[in-house]
């Protein structure tokens, strides 16, 4: 029974990884609208962006994809393109 912990240690545990979350979750839709304001006219669906945050609220895994498309946005915009050596 060696390093069994107490509820009362489960809980503080529970309540910081709560609280690790809700920063992580944050950081994800403060770091997209950086992105939405920067590149509004990237497509997402059958709008872009731009347009999406004005209309819709953004959820945390939302947020995720448009940082992702953004992202895959100005790597297409980059001259110099990753080329496979081997098929």
């Amino acid at each position: 029974m060696a390093n069994r912990k107490s509820g009362k240690d489960l809980r503080k545990e529970y309540q910081d990884l709560l609280d690790k979350t809700r920063a992580m979750q944050k950081r994800l839709v403060k770091r997209a609208g950086e992105l939405v304001e920067q590149y509004p006219d990237v497509r997402y669906g059958n709008m872009t962006v731009g347009v999406y945050k004005k209309f819709f609220s953004m959820t945390p895994m939302i947020a995720l994809r448009i940082i992702e498309l953004v992202e895959e946005h100005i790597a297409s915009l980059h001259p110099h393109q990753q080329q496979k050596l081997f098929k």
